[in-house]
């Protein structure tokens, strides 16, 4: 008899299981592909005035994606993907003259717009490839 109760409640025990894997197993894959898919340079270099905007004064000019040709670079933070995708932005170097403020020159910069799929979110960094947050870095075309 003990031998009875045992397996039926390692039954139990595992259906739950069982039906909780095959349940997420079918959501996956009744899920859009959209939600796994990456955005493209084109998407982000879409975002990329609202971005700029949000966090700079300066209005960004224009900009290049992936001048180098490489792709993008995924890593991991905190164990989690990220993607970088790279441009080179031109924005004006406003000059101070009295009260006004006058654009003289402009600058041509190195930037990287940080994609973290989980949550969605977009962040851009104006680092080196070097210092950039993240592990195991590597490049996909």
């Amino acid at each position: 008899m003990e031998n009875g109760r045992s397996s039926t409640h390692s039954v139990k025990v595992r259906r739950p299981l069982i039906v909780r894997a095959v349940f997420a197993m079918a959501l996956l894959l009744a899920a859009p592909v959209s939600i796994f898919a990456l955005p493209s340079y084109a998407d982000v270099q879409k975002k990329l005035p609202d971005l700029w905007s949000a966090r700079f004064p300066v209005p960004l000019q224009s900009s290049v994606s992936d001048p180098g040709k490489r792709g993008t670079l995924y890593c991991l933070i905190d164990g989690r993907p990220a993607y970088y995708f790279n441009f080179a932005a031109t924005v004006d170097r406003p000059i101070r003259d009295g009260e006004e403020l006058k654009t003289k020159t402009k600058r041509t910069m190195e930037i990287w717009v940080q994609y973290l799929p989980g949550v969605n979110r977009y962040e851009i960094y104006l680092e080196r490839i070097d210092r950039l947050p993240g592990t195991g870095k590597r490049w996909m075309k």
